[in-house]
């Protein structure tokens, strides 16, 4: 096929007549040839034949195929693609011959410059087309040829340009030497290329490896696209390129622009109605490769993006055909192309033509890469927000638009949980939590949410709280949970609320009509507790300040019906809340109804205030429960009735074990005014008004505050109260049960020197023979100081001494305090009579002990002693006035008097207590005899290496001219015995060793037995 079909003769005679009348134009043409071969299109020589081989396709009106072959024949590396489609034309030949004159005036195509095919000459000197229709070719050695008389000027351009012509410009008629001429069979169309060198061999290879999925996706009017190499490859590569939709999710759009639209655009360009927006993205799993990150238009652009999505739109281009030119149309396209978005979002959500990616893992988080990428990213985004394609927390999608999100962090099961209260709450992943920024998310705190929740039925949140984890910060944010109320109210947040175990219902909402916000059974859950709810038993509920407040409010001379259409036997019947069901019974069936529950599950604690539960006493009239005690009972037995009636017969009969519990008596009742209220016991208020009623309490505290005892101590006081109220003849009944049980401990605890309310009220007010200490059984502390135990009292307890001695009862003079020594000094016999030493040394040494303490004692009369110089002396008795106070060394002086003897260091203490003088006040201490100075003895100064080395011996030592044994003046011992010699040296040393010394000072070989002694003392 040789012939001219196309006319390429004139096209060459032109362009070649047209150069020689113009040499700049010659220029031109080869400046922009090789501008498009080198660098618009130097990588572009399989797409650009690709994309004519679609446009011949589309304009065909049908799908089309290519293929591409690359081998080696007898000239050469040669690169065939054959494509079905229109075949070649006249006017396609005149626009393959030009540089910006396109045939291709219809909106089905995509060249639009007609420069595309330049891409051939990056590679190829030699070039044919042949189609069914006839062949042309482009060649380089026949264009120098066509050269070779050109003009002067002409010339000397072509001369210089060497082989970089115009080889497109000049068409010669049939194929080049050893292309085919015609496309073959089943072929449309087939373009030849003789490949320059190896370099430009290498780089086809590389375009033919590099093509994929994404041809067929830029242009749709290819169906299928077959590769084949061999080249470089033993025995050849063959692939073959279809059905794209199994790998790829796509979504298409497709329309018309507005004329007034392209009204400022290129002649050739303002036909080009027509655009067409493609998004596509891989399937999960799928094999097809992975284009650049750059926008197609439809070939790939330079025009970088960040979405995770191929696009490829009928963007307008600059004439490099690599950017894309901003302006109305591009905006358009934009526009169009987050319409297109929202089609591949909806795809990707349904699984359209099988699996797909997640939809909300398709917008990055980021920056955009440039100005395009940014207006898609807001189109992109802002159709995004409509589409329902945000996984949600009920298993469902939601749009943007219409959801919200809690915090990064939120647990997934809470999620799940509050998804059937909270419309189009979402749950992301963490890498999709940057789409609530992107998307504009409605966000909220869970505090919000929870704040939002409806009410419900009680156990309607169990599926939530079910959900809530441990963590503290989230619990904090539940504190507004509504919580559905046993009386049927909701409130918002469990602080402050009770959870009971094993209460009815009808008792809970009496309780809750009395204030106490007391959980529905139903609405019970252990994360209310977490969230600030407190878990009690009846007990727990009987503590609560609002029943409390009931049964103190209580009117006691309201009536009521005690009909069984009211109370049931458990005490829970009935609806309190106005009339007759508000009344002191109704309250105390409550109350006793709560009580023997709280008894099914383990003994009563002790409160206070219970006993102020009004009940109806036997003579009728209402009275607190601590005033009332069990008929036929040990109490009934022992008290007065008139001061502690029985409680009636009809109630004693049904609440029997109960009444107990709430302080009715049947025995002796002790009561702890002073625990702490978190125990369950009353608080203050309450141990005012528990301790005010007490008989005799302000004298104990006043006897407390003599022992130096505050407050404090009474918090654990337990006391066994209306002893005043104890019949004559039941004494000995009620003090053999005060030594058992908790009655026991009240009095004998706190013990020491501080006594317990109930032994100071048995000792000082009772009618007890009990008004002072008196001795334990057994006991001898001589001449008649204090009185036996009461016999009767001794019988009433069975001798425990730990009893008699809370009563007041000692062994020994030393175990008194100041109240029983003043009883002791109170019967000390009259002045002038004799005492027993042994109780003048006791009663001396707790003198001193009363004196320190500064003790509230007025001792009228003292045990005295009376020295008879170096005779013997005796011990009196001797009203306080007329005493002084002595040590051992002043005692022994004749004239000072009769003295109270105490250690050294004591004297001048209890002197000042008893307002007396000091024996050294009433004489003058001076030696007035002469004796002989000596030195102390080796073996004494052994024990008392402190003692001076020399005493004064006297024959007939007198001080103030009176006989002594012994004296000590400005450090000088004086003696006149041996004894007298030991004293005054342990005088000066330790008063303690004086029995020591006398030892070894009459015989010096006890030095050894008397320091082995001493090694035993502590």
């Amino acid at each position: 096929m040789t012939a001219d079909r196309f006319a390429t003769g004139p096209l060459r005679r032109a362009v070649l007549a047209g150069w020689s009348d113009h040499p700049p134009r010659f220029r031109e043409d080869a400046n922009a040839e090789e501008d498009n071969a080198r660098r618009y299109y130097r990588d572009r020589v399989v797409v650009e034949l690709a994309q004519n081989a679609a446009d011949a396709a589309a304009r065909a009106g049908g799908q089309g195929r290519l293929a591409l072959h690359l081998a080696r024949t007898a000239y050469g590396v040669t690169l065939t693609a054959r494509n079905t489609g229109r075949p070649l034309d006249a006017a396609g030949v005149a626009s393959l011959a030009s540089l910006r004159a396109s045939a291709k005036h219809d909106d089905t195509t995509v060249g639009r410059f007609g420069v595309g095919f330049a891409a051939v000459r990056s590679v190829a000197d030699e070039v044919t087309v042949a189609s069914r229709t006839g062949a042309v070719h482009f060649s380089l050695a026949a264009t120098r040829a066509g050269l070779r008389d050109a003009p002067p000027g002409l010339s000397e351009e072509v001369a210089r340009r060497g082989d970089a012509l115009p080889v497109l410009r000049l068409p010669f008629p049939g194929p080049a030497a050893g292309h085919p001429g015609e496309p073959g069979e089943g072929w449309d169309t087939a373009v030849v290329l003789t490949l320059r060198d190896d370099v430009a061999v290498e780089r086809v290879r590389a375009e033919l490896a590099a093509l994929g999925d994404v041809l067929l996706l830029a242009l749709p009017a290819l169906t299928c696209v077959e590769v084949r190499d061999e080249v470089g490859v033993p025995g050849g590569s063959a692939r073959v390129l279809r059905d794209v939709g199994e790998r790829w999710v796509v979504a298409t759009r497709t329309g018309v622009h507005d004329a007034a639209l392209l009204a400022d655009a290129a002649v050739e360009d303002r036909d080009r109605r027509a655009w067409r927006v493609t998004w596509a993205v891989r399937r999960p799993g799928a094999t097809a490769d992975r284009p650049a990150p750059v926008v197609h238009a439809p070939t790939p652009t330079d025009e970088p993006g960040t979405l995770p999505a191929l696009l490829v739109a009928t963007f307008p281009l600059d004439p490099s055909r690599r950017r894309v030119a901003p302006g109305p149309v591009t905006d358009a396209v934009v526009a169009a192309a987050g319409l297109a978005w929202a089609d591949l979002l909806l795809a990707c959500r349904d699984g359209t033509g099988g699996a797909a990616p997640d939809p909300a893992d398709l917008l990055p988080p980021g920056l955009p890469a440039g100005p395009l990428d940014a207006a898609l990213r807001v189109a992109v985004v802002r159709a995004s927000r409509t589409v329902p394609m945000l996984p949600a927390a009920d298993g469902g999608r939601r749009a943007a638009a219409d959801a919200v999100a809690l915090p990064a962090g939120t647990d997934r099961a809470l999620l799940r949980a509050l998804a059937p209260w909270v419309d189009g709450l979402l749950d992301l992943a963490p890498p999709q939590r940057h789409l609530v920024g992107l998307l504009g998310v409605r966000t909220a705190e869970l505090s919000e949410v929870v704040d939002a929740l409806p009410v419900t039925d009680p156990a309607g949140l169990h599926g939530l709280l079910d959900a809530v984890p441990g963590d503290t910060r989230v619990l904090e944010q539940l504190a507004t949970l509504p919580v559905v109320l046993a009386d049927g109210r909701v409130v918002r947040g469990p602080r402050g609320l009770v959870v009971a175990d094993g209460v009815p219902e009808p008792a809970l909402r009496t309780l809750g009509h009395w204030g106490v916000r007391v959980v529905h059974p139903r609405a019970a859950h252990p994360v209310l507790e977490r969230l600030g709810a407190e878990r009690v038993d009846a007990w727990g509920l009987l503590r609560h300040p609002a029943v409390r407040e009931r049964v103190l409010s209580a009117d006691p001379d309201a009536d009521a019906d005690h009909g069984d259409d009211q109370h049931g036997d458990d005490g829970h019947g009935g609806e309190p809340g106005g009339g007759p069901a508000d009344d002191a019974a109704l309250v105390a069936d409550a109350v006793l109804g709560l009580v023997r529950l709280g008894l099914a599950s383990g003994p009563a604690p002790q409160v206070g205030w219970w006993g102020e539960l009004l009940l109806e006493a036997d003579d009728g009239d209402r009275l607190p429960a601590a005033g009332l005690v069990l008929p036929g009972s040990d109490a009934a037995r022992w008290f007065d009735p008139d001061v502690l009636p029985p409680v009636a017969r009809p109630l004693a009969e049904r609440w029997a074990p109960e009444l107990g519990a709430v302080g009715v008596r049947s025995g002796l009742r002790v009561v702890r005014p002073g625990a702490p209220a978190d125990a369950g016991e009353p608080g203050l208020d309450d141990a005012d008004d528990v301790l005010a009623d007490l008989d005799g309490w302000p004298a104990y505290r006043a006897r407390l505050a003599d022992l130096g005892v505050d407050d404090p101590a009474l918090l654990d006081l337990a006391v066994v109260p209306d002893l005043d109220a104890v019949r004559p003849d039941a004494w000995e009944e009620v003090l053999r049960a005060l030594t058992t049980g908790d009655a026991r401990a009240a009095l004998v605890t706190p013990g020491g020197r501080v006594p317990s309310y109930t032994a100071w009220w048995l000792r000082h007010r009772s009618p007890l023979p009990l008004g002072g200490p008196f001795l334990l059984p057994g006991a001898d502390v001589g001449s008649g100081l204090l009185p036996p135990a009461p016999p009767v009292v001794v019988a009433a307890v069975d001798g425990d001494e730990v009893v008699l001695r809370a009563l007041g009862a000692v062994s020994a003079l030393a175990e008194l305090d100041d109240v029983g020594w003043a009883a002791v000094l109170g019967r000390l016999p009259a002045a002038g009579a004799d005492v027993d030493p042994a109780v003048a040394v006791d009663v001396w040494r707790a003198l001193v002990d009363l004196a320190r303490a500064d003790a509230d004692v007025d001792p009228g009369r003292v045990p005295a002693w009376c020295a008879g110089g170096r005779g013997p002396g005796q011990v009196r008795a001797a009203e306080v006035g007329d005493v002084a106070v002595a040590d051992p060394m002043w005692a022994q002086h004749p004239g000072v008097g009769p003295v109270v003897v105490v250690p050294t260091g004591a004297a001048a203490d209890l002197a000042d207590w008893l307002d007396v003088d000091l024996a050294a006040e009433r004489a003058a201490g001076r030696v007035t005899t002469v004796g002989v100075p000596g030195p102390v003895p080796a073996q004494a100064r052994v024990l008392a290496p402190d003692a001076p080395d020399r005493w004064v011996e006297h024959e007939d030592l007198r001080v103030d001219g009176l006989p002594v044994e012994w004296w000590v003046a400005q450090g000088v011992i004086h003696a006149c015995t041996t004894g007298g010699l030991a004293r005054g040296l342990a005088q000066l040393t330790r008063w303690s060793d004086r029995h020591a010394l006398a030892s070894v000072l009459a015989d010096p070989r006890d030095l050894p037995v008397v320091l082995l002694e001493r090694a035993g003392e502590p």
